[in-house]
């Protein structure tokens, strides 16, 4: 785990104590056992790279490297657009360094946070976000519009900028979530999932998209597809966690938690499964809302949640996290919240709830294109709501395409590196370690929302212009953040925050076969 800020609260004279700060460790969490919240111990990694908020992050499964770049470092004026690379040792630790390949082409790119991100195979893909810098004239933080591509499978480890952009009207996007689906097409599909664009109409000039039609893109062809989903999709929402599983009866579920809207934040499961594109609802009672976490696939079929804080807590800095460590389990499976993780839970299924409706019923009244190439089996054939879809243009092609991808960690099984196993899953978080203070509960400061002004090119202003430009080069992040915070240190005397050792004799920290 990697970046993010902590805020604690301690009963001392002076009341409020650390009220925020940056996590200036990365942090790796033993996937190969059990354990609960409470108790579990996580290993401190010593830091080279600058302590930033918000980075995205790009993860290398087959070289057991991440990358982070982009996000908010504390008092730099100008920060340098720098890529960090960290690469993990197999035993729960790893090293710093900065990467500097001749191809990068940094001084290019120009910082951003607050867009989405996701990793396949061969690139990282970064959507959108707001630009770090501030427009000088008035003082206004602005959107950057378009994606680019960092090709890290590649010896030149090219930048790619694209300005195609159809999951908005402006081209923009921010606190949303972009996924990697690797089962369909010929290298998966990355969806764009929620969150917000520059909309000089609304109020704050943000508009949230919802997530009734959504849109994916081919990272082979970089070809854009929409489609329409059936059932009830979650209220829009910013801020919220994503992950994703694939069964054994040829379906992908994606699965949406939390985020917050105009102040209300969320505490609810949302599970989009593909290809039937269906939401479907998890049924528990919710305890606790929040946004701004992360959350990563492990142990076969659960989702841990690391951090956040609830969007509508009266007093934020006192409200204590009901979750021990800012840690939450839940089995993607049965759709309920865990009081431990299992490290040797059963594979992941397909929740019943998702089953049926492939199983029975009508949901889409148009005469339907079926998918025999993904239903192969008798009991499939029977998947009458399937045959029911209506697929937009070119979409039933796209899956009935054989992937070649192996399965990595947006499914259930990978045993490759994973963000959760050895950092980086929490870049994205506003607690990005998700820990409690030695004497404190732990607390997360809501980020102030920044003043906004119509979005710009990577490079340019769009001065006379009600959309933005493409941008001419590439840009990253992500947060809703004005002041910078103090830098902030774990305590060391905290027994359940270890100093990593390069080459210790710890655990394997792999997620489990």
């Amino acid at each position: 785990m990697d970046g993010g800020q902590v805020s604690q609260y301690s009963y001392s004279p002076s009341g409020l104590n650390r009220p925020e700060g940056i996590v200036n460790s990365t942090l790796s969490l033993d996937l190969s056992v059990s354990w609960r919240p409470e108790d579990v111990r996580m290993r401190r990694i010593e830091k080279s790279a600058p302590n930033i908020i918000r980075q995205a992050i790009f993860t290398d499964h087959a070289s057991s490297i991440f990358y982070t770049w982009g996000g908010l470092i504390r008092d730099v004026r100008d920060p340098q657009t720098e890529l960090w690379k960290f690469k993990a040792d197999d035993v729960g630790g790893g090293s710093w360094s900065t990467e500097t390949e001749p191809n990068h082409d940094m001084g290019m790119l120009r910082r951003s946070y607050g867009g989405a991100f996701a990793s396949t195979p061969e690139s990282g893909f970064y959507f959108g976000g707001m630009s770090e810098e501030t427009d000088k004239a008035s003082g206004y933080e602005v959107f950057v519009s378009g994606f680019f591509q960092f090709d890290y499978a590649s010896q030149q480890q090219s930048w790619t900028n694209h300005t195609e952009t159809p999951y908005s009207s402006s081209k923009t996007l921010y606190s949303a979530s972009a996924h990697y689906v690797p089962m369909f097409g010929t290298k998966g599909l990355v969806m764009i999932l929620g969150g917000s664009q520059w909309d000089p109409e609304a109020p704050g000039n943000l508009s949230d998209i919802s997530m009734e039609e959504v849109s994916f893109m081919d990272p082979a062809t970089k070809r854009w597809y929409s489609q329409q989903t059936s059932g009830t999709a979650p209220p829009r929402r910013r801020w919220f966690c994503t992950v994703g599983a694939n069964s054994t009866g040829n379906t992908y579920e994606i699965f949406v938690f939390g985020g917050e809207n105009s102040g209300r934040g969320f505490d609810d499961v949302y599970m989009l499964s593909l290809p039937g594109f269906v939401w479907k609802q998890a049924e528990y009672t919710p305890k606790s809302p929040r946004a701004q976490m992360d959350c990563v696939v492990a142990g076969q079929r659960q989702m841990i949640t690391i951090g956040g804080l609830d969007p509508g807590a009266k007093e934020r800095y006192r409200d204590r996290d009901p979750f021990p460590q800012g840690l939450g389990v839940f089995d993607l499976t049965g759709l309920e919240w865990k009081t431990q993780y299992d490290a040797g839970a059963a594979p992941y299924e397909t929740p019943d709830i998702v089953k049926s409706w492939y199983d029975e019923g009508s949901v889409l009244s148009s005469a339907a294109q079926t998918l025999f190439l993904l239903v192969r089996s008798t009991a499939d054939r029977r998947r009458r709501n399937l045959a029911q879809i209506k697929y937009s243009a070119g979409v039933e092609d796209l899956l009935n395409l054989s992937s070649s991808v192996p399965n990595v960690p947006s499914g259930s099984r990978s045993k490759q590196l994973s963000p959760g196993a050895m950092g980086g899953i929490a870049g994205g978080s506003v607690l990005g370690a998700a820990l409690v203070g030695l004497v404190a509960f732990l607390l997360v400061r809501r980020l102030r929302r920044p003043s906004l002004r119509k979005p710009e090119a990577a490079v340019a202003a769009a001065k006379n212009s009600d959309h933005p430009s493409a941008p001419a080069s590439t840009t990253l992040g992500v947060s809703e953040h004005h002041k910078r915070p103090e830098n902030f240190e774990l305590d060391a005397q905290d027994p359940r925050y270890q100093r990593a050792e390069l080459h210790g004799n710890h655990s394997r920290v792999e997620l489990p076969v």
